[in-house]
C-alpha cells in the first residue's frame, strides 16, 4: 500500500473509531437469537454445556524437568461413595492369565487408560484451561472407581 493511501486510511479509521467494537459488550444491537440460530445451522458447532463439577488443574514438574498436567479429583473422590466389595487380588489375576500366549502390560506402563466413562458422569470430571472447559471420554488417572 502506498504511503499516501495508508495515511488516508489511518486518518479515516481514527476519525470513525467509535464505529468499531472493541469489547464484546459493545455489540448492543445484535440479537442473541440470531447468533444462536446461525450456530445451530453450523455443522461444526458443538453444543455448550455447563457443568456443576469443576476440578482444579495442577502442573507437576517431572524428574526429567518436563511438566505434566494433572487434574485434582480430591473433591470428587470425597463425594463418591466407596465400593463395598474389594477388587480381586493380584494372585488371582496372575493365576487366571497363566494359559494365555500373550500378556500385555503396555497400557499400565505407558499411562494409557481405556476405561470408558459412563456418559452421564462425563460432566463430573470437567476441568478448565483458560476459557474452554474439557472433560475426558475415558477415565483419567487419579479418579477413584
Amino acid at each position: 500500500m502506498q504511503e499516501l493511501h495508508r495515511e488516508r486510511l489511518m486518518s479515516t479509521l481514527r476519525n470513525h473509531a467509535d464505529l468499531f467494537t472493541w469489547q464484546p459488550f459493545d455489540m448492543l444491537g445484535i440479537d442473541p437469537n440470531d447468533i444462536c440460530h446461525h450456530l445451530a445451522l453450523c455443522t461444526k458447532a458443538k453444543p455448550v454445556s455447563y457443568t456443576t463439577w469443576l476440578s482444579n488443574v495442577v502442573l507437576v514438574k517431572k524428574h526429567n524437568r518436563k511438566w505434566w498436567m494433572c487434574i485434582d479429583y480430591s473433591d470428587l473422590n470425597k463425594a463418591c461413595p466407596k465400593d463395598s466389595y474389594p477388587l480381586p487380588s493380584i494372585d488371582r489375576l496372575v493365576n487366571k492369565a497363566w494359559d494365555f500366549q500373550v500378556l500385555s502390560f503396555l497400557d499400565a506402563y505407558s499411562d494409557y487408560n481405556q476405561i470408558q466413562m459412563y456418559p452421564f458422569d462425563v460432566d463430573k470430571i470437567a476441568f478448565r484451561l483458560n476459557e474452554p472447559t474439557y472433560c475426558y471420554q475415558f477415565m483419567s488417572f487419579g479418579l477413584k472407581m
